[in-house]
């Protein structure tokens, strides 16, 4: 198994649990809760979704965005009141993050960032001539 196809899954992984988070949330969100909550959750998750399809494609800005739509979360874990027990839901998602951001900046995952072109200009391709006929 090439790292490659290793990193892809670990992003397919985060994708789905992603989706088991929404799924959660959904029935959370029926309840009486603050108007703003599920547009905010709306939002992070539409930016993580579009940070992750942006990594499986080794698109090199995904990288850096994948650790700005993550830094407020783990801020806010580091500064809320200390909590003895920590659920294994969220030590799993810190771990798999943890590997997604290592594996991005180190090789070989961070040549296949690297290879990535940009769009080339279209170049200007040979015209053809017709043979010309001589009056001979």
């Amino acid at each position: 198994m090439s790292a490659g196809s290793v990193f892809r899954s670990l992003l397919l992984l985060r994708g789905c649990w992603l989706l088991v988070e929404w799924i959660v949330h959904l029935f959370r969100w029926s309840r009486r809760l603050p108007p703003h909550e599920p547009l905010f959750g709306f939002i992070v998750s539409a930016a993580l979704l579009t940070v992750l399809v942006g990594l499986w494609f080794f698109r090199p800005w995904a990288r850096w965005g994948f650790i700005l739509v993550l830094a407020p979360a783990f801020a806010y874990g580091a500064t809320r009141p200390y909590d003895s027990f920590i659920h294994p839901e969220t030590l799993f998602v810190v771990v798999l993050s943890g590997a997604i951001i290592a594996m991005s900046f180190l090789p070989p995952v961070r040549d296949m960032f690297a290879k990535q072109r940009p769009n080339q200009a279209m170049q200007r391709t040979p015209t053809r001539r017709s043979p010309q006929l001589s009056n001979d």
